[in-house]
Formats: C-alpha cells, structure tokens, sequence
C-alpha cells in the first residue's frame, strides 16, 4: 500500500477568532495548534483542508459561525509558493448566495493563479452541495476525516463537538505521522502536528 496523503483538518483554526464570541469558545472550534502550518510545511504535509467565509465583502477563514483572523487567499499563495504540489480542499463555510457566487469566482481565480495547487472540494459546507468542480480533484468528498465531530459513537461525537482537543487527546491514541489509520488515500486530522 502507498503511503497516505496526510493533512491538516480545518487547518486555519491555527489563528484567532476574528468575532468576540468566537474568543470565548476557542475550545470548541479550533482544530490545530498556533502555528500548525508552519510546522506541517517543515515537516513534509501537503494537504490542507481550508474553509472560508464572506464577511463585509473580504474573505476569512472559517470554522462553523467563527470567523478566523486570517486571510485565506494569502495563506493559501504562501502554500502554494513554499509546497511543491500541495493539495488544498477549499470549502465555503458558510454564506449566501452571493458568497456561493464569490466563492466560485475565488475558487476559479485561486486555480488559475497556483497551477502546482490540486484543489479539491468546492463545496458549500451547509449541505456541502457542489459550488465548483476542480480540475484535478480525484478525491472528491472521499477523504477520511479523522476528527471528533465525525465519530460514529454518540459520546464521542459529543466531545468532539464540544473540544475537539479533548476528543483528541482521548480517542486518538495513534499517530497518523507514524502509523497507518486508515486505508484511504486521502486522510485529514485535528490536532496533527
């Protein structure tokens, strides 16, 4: 079997809420540790899993009704000039349906502009219905996510909703870098790095 793509779940959590309240619950919605994709970057990771959302007219990352401190175009130019041949699933967060429009034309403009760039996703997390179709997504909606919100147990999906740290530090007891968890191609995490 061939090694597994490994990447960061909802990997601008690494930054601050943009919003009062999302300052309050950082427990609840962030995913990566303060500077995970730097870390990632050093240690060989290519996929990432950025979500955004329309604010006012700019784009922020995003993770639920958070907005995050970050701007997701830049970040993503930043991958794309220091990763050779990243993988990125872009994901609209959140929005209507001008933001579904924008996020289109963002999407369409962030492929032209980083050809090394396979983006995969495209859809509109609140039903994650298809907004764009990448050139070059051969994952699609397939990649295994191994995070807390997704577990198949109610108690356990009830801790990774609420802290995803927590779930973390409870249920994964191995080391997606160092072993194998899953069988699928495509494998994204909380907290990796």
């Amino acid at each position: 079997m061939n090694q597994p793509m490994i990447g960061l779940h909802n990997a601008l959590t690494a930054h601050p809420a943009a919003n009062f309240v999302g300052r309050l619950v950082t427990f609840a919605w962030r995913c990566q540790r303060p500077g995970a994709i730097n870390r990632a970057i050093m240690q060989g990771i290519r996929f990432f899993d950025i979500r955004v959302c329309r604010h006012r007219g700019l784009w922020y990352a995003a993770h639920g009704c958070v907005r995050i401190n970050v701007d997701p175009v830049c970040t993503i130019l930043n991958i794309a000039r220091r990763v050779d041949n990243p993988t990125i699933r872009l994901i609209l967060e959140h929005g209507n349906p001008d933001d579904c429009r924008a996020f289109i034309s963002l999407a369409q403009r962030l492929q032209a502009t980083c050809p090394n760039v396979r983006f995969i996703g495209g859809n509109h997390k609140p039903t994650w219905k298809k907004l764009i179709s990448f050139d070059h997504d051969d994952i699609g909606d397939t990649a295994f996510q191994c995070v807390g919100s997704m577990d198949p147990h109610p108690l356990g999906r009830l801790i990774g909703s609420v802290c995803p740290r927590l779930w973390t530090s409870i249920f994964r007891r191995t080391d997606p870098l160092h072993e194998v968890i899953s069988d699928n191609p495509a494998q994204l995490y909380d907290f990796l790095i």
